[in-house]
């Protein structure tokens, strides 16, 4: 168990930094890998359900995850999406559409079960203890909100300014919610108060109508999405330093120009980053030392891989299939030539970089919530990739055997 509690913290730390979670909170949000494994191994221990094993751990990570980035004053999924890393049941949908491409109908409907009762007993725990904090939090939204100023630039310039912070968080994958939140926000702080606006995932919708007749309209579309947690840990810390008057508008405007091109690891440390992770998740699925070095390889020759296939501009379907097949590959060839590993293993462990686990649990949340069609596209997202994955290890395997 030890070993398995060292491998979840060390797992949630490095995926953090995939993730680009500030270097600051690594250690706390590999603490929170660690807490969501104990919760989970201790009460699947005394009740042996995987339901209320995946919900009481996740309920501990919200609990914590939501105390520090109170502490920290940081968006609260800089602690959560960690935490939450090793309980998503990404291996889970992987073979479930594996099953299902192979046609092993009986497999793919039993895990479909699993995967569903997981996915809702996480979002589920998330929702209602979320859901507490939030309504607690309230007060002081509305206290910033009611915190108005004299407006520094014209109202069209501040509508705009929201909508593009707005699009920035939704780049770095923040919440449809939060994103027409921190609009409201921003636009109500600025003295505009009949601002109206609405959230997909791939695209903003926004009107101002404070001038009598002329309506401004915005509408920016999306098209590239990726979990950047530290871009969301700095727009926030911005945003709530100008709504408390540390800052100015132009001090504001400087620094989220700044945040749009940040980068927070080199690429080295993004290769290594994947590999100790993939050795780590070897771990949690039992594997012993064989699998642990070679995973790490596997994990980072893959990373490396991905890079190369996304600098062509190929769709993110077939990066996924493609990765996804290099990886079935270096694993089937480490044990034919290298080493005696468990190859579902070094696969399993390998693709866990790619698998939409986390997309799958927000998609719930926010179904649960009511945000039916962001959800519902986020779902549809997290089905078609997880097929992508399961489909590029399928071919391979077909054409290796």
């Amino acid at each position: 168990m030890y070993y398995e509690l060292a491998a979840a913290f060390f797992a949630t730390l490095f995926f953090s930094m995939l993730f680009s979670c500030p270097r600051k909170f690594l250690f706390l949000s590999g603490l929170n890998g660690f807490i969501a494994w104990l919760t989970y191994i201790k009460v699947f221990e005394y009740t042996s359900s995987l339901v209320f094993a995946n919900f009481w751990a996740t309920s501990a990570v919200a609990v914590f995850a939501q105390i520090i980035s109170l502490r920290r004053r940081v968006p609260l999924d800089v602690f959560l999406v960690p935490g939450i890393f090793v309980l998503v049941p990404g291996a889970t949908i992987y073979k479930m559409f594996f099953s299902f491409i192979t046609h092993n109908d009986k497999a793919a409907f039993a895990l479909f079960k699993e995967t569903v009762s997981i996915g809702f007993s996480i979002a589920m725990a998330i929702f209602i203890f979320v859901f507490i904090f939030e309504t607690l939090n309230k007060a002081v939204i509305n206290r910033l909100q009611n915190n108005k100023r004299p407006c520094p630039v014209s109202a069209e310039t501040a509508f705009l300014a929201a909508v593009d912070i707005g699009r920035l968080m939704l780049e770095s994958g923040s919440e449809t919610h939060k994103v027409e939140e921190t609009i409201d926000t921003f636009c109500r702080v600025n003295g505009l108060l009949k601002i109206q606006s609405f959230v997909i995932p791939t695209g903003i919708f926004a009107t101002l109508l404070e001038r009598k007749n002329h309506p401004l309209t915005e509408i920016v579309r999306v098209s590239k999405r990726s979990l950047n947690l530290g871009k969301l840990a700095e727009i926030m810390d911005a945003l709530t330093r100008y709504y408390v008057q540390k800052i100015y508008y132009s001090d504001l405007t400087q620094k989220i120009d700044e945040i749009k091109n940040r980068v927070y690891y080199a690429k080295y440390e993004q290769y290594f980053s994947a590999g100790a992770a993939v050795a780590c998740f070897s771990v949690l699925f039992k594997g012993g030392a064989g699998e642990f070095f070679m995973s790490f390889m596997i994990g980072f020759l893959a990373q490396i891989a991905a890079e190369l296939f996304s600098r062509f501009e190929f769709p993110a379907q077939l990066v996924n299939m493609l990765v996804s097949g290099f990886i079935c590959l270096l694993s089937v060839f480490t044990v034919k030539f290298f080493c005696p590993c468990v190859t579902e293993i070094l696969i399993i462990s390998s693709i866990m970089i790619l698998v939409p686990g986390v997309t799958l649990i927000n998609a719930l949340r926010e179904i649960i919530a009511g945000d039916l069609v962001s959800g519902s596209t986020r779902g549809f997202d997290a089905m078609i990739t997880a097929a992508s994955i399961a489909s590029g290890v399928g071919v391979t395997l077909s054409l290796l055997f």
